[in-house]
């Protein structure tokens, strides 16, 4: 999986879960399949990985002048924690 095939389908799936229904991704294997592909990173590079879709969805120039910011990527940061289960 690319950075960006993963970074597209954590969107998705992430706005799914938070009610977006015509934007998000409700596919369970493929939430699978980026559980899986995180977890069999080392624990370093999920951890940059991570930061890096996270500045990327919630927190790069582009998308703060759409709105997002922090309060997105701390949802964001609880989702892959909480709902995904890739965060220590």
């Amino acid at each position: 999986m690319t950075h960006d095939e993963l970074k597209d389908a954590i969107d998705g799936l992430h706005a799914h879960y938070a009610g977006a229904l015509d934007s998000g991704i409700n596919d369970a294997l493929l939430k699978k399949r980026v559980r899986g592909h995180l977890l069999a990173m080392t624990p370093d590079n999920r951890r940059a990985t991570l930061a890096r879709v996270v500045r990327e969805l919630s927190l790069s120039d582009e998308v703060v002048a759409q709105g997002y910011g922090c309060s997105d990527a701390f949802e964001l940061i609880r989702w892959l924690g909480e709902d995904l289960r890739v965060l220590p």
